[in-house]
């Protein structure tokens, strides 16, 4: 596991995360300019959704006669929460929305391009603002590899919460469960790392500002569209996944100065590192009696109390068993046989 920390001294380049932005905005750009191609099909008629029948924002029937920049700047217009400009379910499905059903049939692979697909203009949005606010600063400092595990792991901890606590029967989209993996991500580095981090109280507020505003669009959007609903399960288990497998995995600054202090201690002599330690400096007197020496005293809260580090690092690896094992078995065995779902399709008129 050593490869996956990284040297706390090098800046990396926010590669995976612009990857992951742009070909996320270029999906659904594709997704965008193909819709009124989609509504000239069958497949647009029977899917049940009300978004087919909207009349809404001087739309008149589907948007089959509209091309070009007048319709790629109303498909922007993210102030506007509208049911003409989000995407239907027939047309989400086609593009490997997450549907429990399709998933125990043999589609495995929505649980992956689900998290790769928005419904609408301010759901992508709102997780892709989010997402540069909280990852970039992070993948500088841990690199695109370790960023990449990271969404992966919060992502599908996020897609078992949801499939194993919520609706079985519905259709969900976004990557806001991923999103949310980097908020635990921050929260690890915090924790492992308040006592050499500068101004942590500015980098959470920061945080709880990208995480509101994620929530308030995702909020606003599913109020103003009957067929949205917010993912909550999907938020709660990519920020524990995040939370736990950062925790494991990130390093802790202030142990890794204490470390290399003590290496130049000792290269220096052992005869000088006796005098440092027995001189006093800054108030601090060595006795024989047990008191810690002057660069003992440098130690991160987790080296002087190994004890909580090594519960809270058992507590963690139990709940990335319980995220990865525990709930795809019970979804597996408990679950996905037994669905009851109504179908997709309306009956033909």
């Amino acid at each position: 596991w050593q490869w996956l920390v990284p040297d706390d001294h090098s800046r990396y380049w926010a590669l995976w995360i612009s990857i992951f932005t742009l070909g996320a905005c270029f999906v659904f750009a594709f997704m965008a300019g193909q819709y009124g191609i989609y509504q000239q099909t069958s497949t647009y008629q029977q899917y049940v959704n009300p978004v087919s029948n909207s009349t809404s924002d001087n739309v008149s029937g589907p948007l089959v006669n509209m091309w070009g920049p007048s319709a790629l700047l109303r498909w922007l217009r993210f102030w506007v929460t509208s049911q003409v400009y989000t995407f239907d379910v027939g047309y989400l499905m086609a593009w490997g929305a997450r549907y429990m059903p399709a998933i125990w049939a043999g589609e495995w692979w929505r649980l992956f391009s689900s998290i790769c697909i928005h419904g609408s203009f301010s759901h992508l949005l709102s997780n892709m603002l989010s997402l540069v606010i909280l990852a970039v600063p992070l993948e500088h400092s841990f690199g695109p590899i370790r960023m990449f595990i990271i969404f992966l792991a919060a992502g599908f901890g996020g897609t078992f919460m949801s499939m194993a606590f919520e609706d079985h029967c519905y259709v969900y989209v976004g990557a806001s469960g991923a999103v949310f993996g980097f908020l635990g991500l921050y929260l690890a580095d915090i924790l492992l790392n308040f006592e050499s981090m500068y101004r942590p109280l500015v980098r959470l507020a920061a945080m709880l500002v990208a995480i509101g505003l994620t929530l308030w669009i995702e909020f606003a959007t599913a109020k103003a569209n009957p067929v949205w609903r917010v993912s909550h399960m999907s938020h709660i288990g990519g920020l524990v996944t995040g939370l736990v497998v950062s925790f494991m995995f990130l390093p802790n600054l202030q142990d890794r100065r204490w470390k290399a202090a003590r290496k130049v201690a000792e290269r220096i002599g052992h005869s000088i590192y006796d005098r440092i330690s027995h001189s006093g400096l800054a108030g601090l007197h060595y006795e024989q009696s047990g008191q810690h020496t002057m660069l003992d005293r440098t130690q991160s809260c987790w080296r002087r109390n190994p004890w909580l580090y090594w519960l809270l690092w058992i507590l963690s690896a139990l709940v990335i068993v319980f995220m990865f094992a525990g709930l795809p078995g019970f979804l597996w065995l408990f679950v996905m046989p037994h669905l009851q779902c109504q179908p997709l399709f309306a009956p033909p008129i």
